[in-house]
């Protein structure tokens, strides 16, 4: 987040390689349930650190490739504390909507940061930045983070056993419906972080600092949205809670597409729209992750990892048409977000209408 839209195109905005690296955390994290805490905890930070550096020595790409499989495993204390090896605690709504609070800071503060940076001291500050951070975040992590491993898996890794474990989830309806959900709802914010920088700064001529504080902004809806739902999931459940951040979603991205099929050239013709956008991510996003899992309470971490590798590997899919689209309009990118909007909202009132989990 802090090197959104880098000027001389060092770094694409979304790397196919990923989804490779991606596929590889995930499938081990399928079978190796309980990686240590404090490994696991120091992969974000130690390839982010990498990427940093090398960028600064002009090996941009293949430190890119190395960074990129910070996403593909799953969160640390989500495989620790959810696959039994410390308890069998069952992840709610209510737990999961409180946990996603946390996560729009950084979006938040990161573009504001990367933009000031970028125009004070070029595009190379922002890497040095995350450097900077990155070591910290390594420190923190083998001084303050017990591990909560308590022995080592004795099964075996294999082929065959990491493809049945994957079929446990996929054949399960539930799990499938909700995995659609949040593929639908991330796919339109990932087509926002592909494209808005290019659309808005490209196209519309924002500063770097100026974006920042656009990207911001829209950000924002998403902090409302994990507020809201922290208070409805316990009042009207999950499942209408989800369908409410679908009407979000699909109005929201609506909103964008009508916006600039009729002209509108105002960054806020795209921002504002994807703030409810955001909004509904934040309702329904979390209690999808919390449905998805719900069936799988002694393996939840497993089955987190093949939600989070689909999830993402669906949105760089979806990154990359987004970016091949772009031209002279921002109408490619509005469109994609209302279409997954409308497809979220159409996957919850499906998901409504087959009742309760099981």
């Amino acid at each position: 987040m802090l090197v959104e839209h880098v000027v001389d195109g060092n770094v694409p905005a979304v790397r196919p390689h990923d989804c490779v690296l991606s596929a590889a955390r995930r499938l081990l994290a399928c079978r190796c349930r309980a990686l240590p805490v404090g490994v696991e905890a120091l992969r974000a930070p130690a390839s982010a650190t990498i990427l940093a550096l090398a960028i600064a020595l002009a090996a941009a790409r293949p430190a890119a490739a190395v960074q990129g499989q910070q996403g593909a495993g799953p969160t640390p204390p989500r495989v620790s504390f959810l696959d039994g090896e410390v308890s069998f605690w069952r992840p709610g709504a209510e737990d999961w909507a409180p946990a996603k609070v946390n996560t729009p800071l950084a979006p938040v503060v990161a573009p504001l940061l990367g933009g000031i940076l970028q125009s004070t001291f070029g595009w190379r500050a922002s890497f040095l930045a995350m450097a900077a951070l990155g070591l910290c975040a390594i420190l923190l992590v083998i001084r303050l983070l017990p591990e909560t491993m308590k022995q080592r898996p004795q099964e075996s890794i294999s082929l065959s056993s990491i493809v049945r474990g994957y079929g446990i989830f996929l054949r399960h309806r539930t799990f499938r419906i909700y995995l659609a959900i949040v593929a639908a709802s991330y796919g339109g914010l990932f087509a926002w972080i592909s494209g808005s920088s290019f659309v808005l700064q490209d196209l519309y001529g924002l500063s770097p600092l100026v974006f920042g504080l656009v990207f911001a902004g829209a950000t924002l809806g998403y902090g409302l949205g994990t507020l809201l739902a922290a208070r409805l999931v316990v009042r009207i459940g999950i499942d209408r809670t989800i369908v409410c951040g679908g009407v979000a979603l699909a109005v929201g991205g609506l909103a964008m597409a009508a916006a600039i099929a009729m002209g509108a050239t105002s960054p806020a013709a795209l921002a504002l729209p994807m703030a409810l956008y955001l909004c509904g991510l934040g309702l329904a996003m979390p209690q999808s992750m919390a449905g998805a899992l719900t069936p799988f309470p002694e393996r939840a971490g497993a089955a987190s990892s093949v939600l989070g590798f689909l999830q993402q590997a669906t949105a760089s899919a979806i990154g990359i048409m987004v970016g091949q689209m772009l031209g002279a309009s921002a109408l490619p990118l509005a469109a994609t977000i209302a279409a997954m909007g409308v497809l979220a909202l159409a996957l919850a009132l499906f998901k409504r209408s087959l009742g309760p989990i099981h």
